[in-house]
């Protein structure tokens, strides 16, 4: 089908393009060979009389007019898909569908270790793609259809799209077993001054929900080292006399293997939810469904820490 001499199609290989931000990867989810979709590239550019897509250093870059296409695009392709899916049919048994997972390594733990086995049970042929994207809001990547399916805590959630509550959890306070704090405790005082080791994910200073919390509650401690995720951060502070602050059940789960020791936060904590956020347009979408359901059914109970 045409609109003004454009084929129709074109617009499915674009919202892919615009969301990839590249031409081979961009080949593989429309099922198309590297020269075909280049050819595309070059159609939608002599028709929008812009090149949509600009070499800058080692990566593509969106054009000005190509940022503002990117998300109206991907709404139209959204509702159109909507509206194919309300009479298909979602096996798990013999769907290859792949779903695009946005969550933190700490709340994966939490999650997605039992939820990868009840998957590779109940729907042994689709793919699973993770990511922890954290450059910007990750609304941003939901409206153009980078992610299927996002784990955030319940305060950025994004208002357009409909999320549901997957658990809470609150922060406690964690140190290598041979630490001198395990015979003391930890109070104020030797939080505030003793040395502590976090996760940051970005170029963004204070963007770890930690950081924010203790942020706000205008307390500052002596922060020595700084590490690029949550499970780097547990086996980097064996061996050590500094404190994390972390998940209650990411920690948990790290205490059946590695030697350290969990406290009660000295700085009043707040438990916070996380929450599951996926498009508005797949709001019916039985296979979005089914992995909501099986991700709900992997969250372990825990006891409240002594």
């Amino acid at each position: 089908m045409h609109l003004r001499g454009l084929d129709l199609n074109l617009l499915i290989i674009l919202d892919v393009l615009l969301a990839e931000r590249n031409v081979t990867r961009t080949g593989e989810r429309v099922h198309l060979s590297q020269s075909a979709t280049s050819g595309a590239l070059s159609r939608l550019r002599e028709f929008f009389d812009d090149q949509l897509l600009v070499q800058v250093g080692q990566r593509m870059e969106l054009t000005p007019f190509a940022e503002m296409l990117a998300e109206e695009v991907h709404d139209v392709i959204s509702k159109c898909e909507a509206i194919v899916d309300k009479n298909q049919k979602f096996d798990p048994e013999t769907s290859t569908r792949t779903f695009r997972l946005n969550i933190s390594d700490a709340s994966a733990t939490v999650v997605m270790n039992n939820a990868i086995s009840l998957i590779q049970q109940q729907a042994p042929h689709i793919r699973l793609d993770i990511s922890s994207i954290i450059d910007g809001p990750i609304s941003e990547y939901l409206n153009i259809g980078v992610i299927d399916l996002i784990v955030t805590p319940a305060k950025l959630v994004s208002s357009q799209h409909p999320s549901e509550f997957l658990f809470d959890d609150q922060f406690v306070c964690v140190v290598w077993s041979g630490n001198p704090l395990c015979n003391t405790g930890i109070d104020l005082n030797n939080y505030l001054t003793s040395g502590h080791i976090v996760a940051r994910f970005s170029k963004m200073i204070g963007w770890a929900m930690d950081e924010v919390f203790l942020s706000e509650s205008g307390y500052q401690r002596r922060i020595d080292i700084v590490v690029p995720s949550f499970s780097m951060l547990m086996t980097q502070l064996i061996g050590t006399n500094l404190i994390a602050t972390v998940h209650e059940r990411f920690a948990r789960y790290y205490a059946k293997y590695l030697p350290i020791t969990l406290f009660p936060c000295p700085v009043n904590t707040v438990p916070f939810d996380m929450k599951l956020q996926w498009h508005r347009h797949h709001d019916g979408d039985l296979g979005i469904q089914w992995l909501r359901n099986v991700m709900h059914s992997s969250v372990s109970e825990i006891d409240p820490l002594s």
